[in-house]
C-alpha cells in the first residue's frame, strides 16, 4: 500500500505543552537548589531563570525544527552535530550571562567573603549545564517520535480500513452481477421448456434483486433476512430442476437475532445449484444453516458433474471472492472447510457472529 508510506505529518505545539515544558524547567532550575538549604544571592535567580527559559527554547526549537527539519530528513549523525553545536552556544550564552550578572565575583563574595576575588578564565565547563540541554533535546525528540508514531499508526490504521472498505465494495460489485448473471442464465434455459414457471421465476428474481441492490449495501443485515433470501433463491433454482434432483434443505436456526455480512452465504449455495446438478443422473444437495449463538454454520453437499456446457462463470469468481470476504470481515472468526472429490462437494463454514 504505496499511500501508506506518504503519509504526511507535521509537528505542532500546543499552549499546553508549552506551559509544561515551562513550568517543568522553571522547576527544576528553581527548586532543586532550595534543597541545599542556602540563601543564593539574586544574581544566581536570575541565571537559574534565564537557563530556564533557555531550556524551554531548546526544546520548543528542537521539536518544531531540528527533528522534523534536520533528523527525519537527513538522519541521525548530521542531528547529532547540530545538537552539539547548539549545546556548546547554548553554554556559551548561558556564561555570557553569568558575566553580565558578574555572578562568578558575586558568588565568590558570597561564598568566600574574606578571600579577594580573582577573576579567572572567561570560559568553564559546565556539566551539569550540559546535561540539562541534552536532556531538553532528549526529551523533546523522544515526545516528537512518539507523536510521529502514534500519528503514523493512526493514519496507518485508517488507510487499512480504506482500503479494505474500498475492496469489500468492489468484491460486492462482482458478486452481485454475478449472482444476476447466473441466475438469468437459468431461467433462460428454464424459457425453452416451461414459459409459465419462466414467469414465476422472474417475479421471484425481481423481488430478490431488491435485496440484492439495497439491502446488500449494507456492512451487516439481520440473519433471517438473508436466510430468507437463501430461501427464495432455492425455491426459484427448484423451478428449473429435474425430478432427478433431490434438494433437502434445513433452517434450525430459530427466529435467530443476530447480524451478518449480506450476501456472504449465497456463492456457496449458488455453486451447489451450478455443479450440482444433472439431467441425466440423479443428484442430492444437501444445505443446512444452523444458528447457536454467537456460532453460525452453513453445510453444503452436493454431486459433481462435468457438464457438457459448462457455465459462462468458469473462473468461480463468487468463491473466490466470498473467501475473501470472509477473511476482511471475519478475520479470525471464521473457519471455512473446502472438501472437493471426484464425486461431492462439501463446504463446512462456521461463523463467530459475536
Amino acid at each position: 500500500m504505496d499511500s501508506i508510506e506518504e503519509i504526511t505529518w507535521t509537528s505542532r505545539i500546543h499552549w499546553k505543552e508549552i506551559l509544561t515544558v515551562t513550568i517543568l524547567w522553571f522547576l527544576v532550575c528553581l527548586l532543586s537548589p532550595l534543597v541545599w538549604n542556602v540563601d543564593f544571592p539574586n544574581a544566581f535567580w536570575a541565571k537559574q531563570a534565564i537557563f530556564a527559559t533557555m531550556l524551554v527554547t531548546v526544546y520548543l526549537f528542537n521539536k518544531i525544527v531540528l527533528v522534523p527539519k534536520v533528523l527525519l530528513p537527513k538522519g541521525m549523525f548530521t542531528y547529532t552535530m547540530y545538537v552539539l553545536v547548539l549545546s556548546f552556544i547554548t553554554l556559551m550564552l548561558l556564561r555570557s550571562v553569568e558575566h553580565g550578572l558578574e555572578l562568578p565575583r558575586i558568588m565568590h563574595e558570597f561564598f568566600k567573603p574574606d578571600k579577594p576575588y580573582k577573576k579567572g578564565s572567561w570560559f568553564r565547563f559546565d556539566f551539569q549545564g550540559l546535561l540539562f540541554i541534552l536532556l531538553s533535546f532528549g526529551i523533546s525528540t523522544i515526545l516528537i517520535l512518539l507523536d510521529k508514531e502514534q500519528h503514523n499508526a493512526i493514519k496507518r490504521e485508517e488507510l487499512e480500513k480504506q482500503k479494505v472498505s474500498n475492496e469489500l465494495s468492489f468484491l460486492k460489485t462482482q458478486i452481485n452481477p454475478h449472482f444476476f448473471f447466473n441466475t438469468l442464465n437459468s431461467i433462460y434455459s428454464l424459457t425453452n421448456f416451461d414459459i409459465e414457471r419462466a414467469q414465476e421465476a422472474i417475479h421471484t428474481l425481481s423481488s430478490m434483486m431488491r435485496h440484492v441492490l439495497y439491502d446488500s449495501q449494507k456492512d451487516v443485515l439481520p440473519l433471517q433476512k438473508e436466510i430468507m433470501f437463501i430461501e427464495n433463491y432455492i425455491q426459484l433454482m427448484k423451478l428449473r430442476l429435474p425430478k432427478k434432483v433431490e434438494v433437502n434443505y434445513e433452517d434450525i436456526t430459530k427466529g435467530a437475532n443476530a447480524l451478518i455480512a449480506p450476501m456472504i452465504i449465497l456463492p456457496f449455495v449458488e455453486n451447489a445449484f451450478k455443479h450440482g446438478v444433472s439431467s441425466q443422473y440423479p443428484s442430492v444437495i444437501n444445505i443446512k444453516i444452523d444458528y447457536q449463538s454467537p456460532n453460525f454454520h452453513l453445510f453444503v453437499e452436493n454431486n459433481v458433474f462435468e457438464h457438457a456446457n459448462k457455465s459462462l462463470d468458469e473462473s468461480g469468481i463468487g468463491l473466490i471472492n466470498t473467501k475473501r470476504r470472509l477473511a476482511l470481515i471475519y478475520p479470525d472468526k471464521h473457519n471455512l472447510k473446502v472438501d472437493k472429490s471426484a464425486e461431492r462437494f462439501v463446504v463446512d463454514l462456521k461463523i463467530n457472529l459475536s
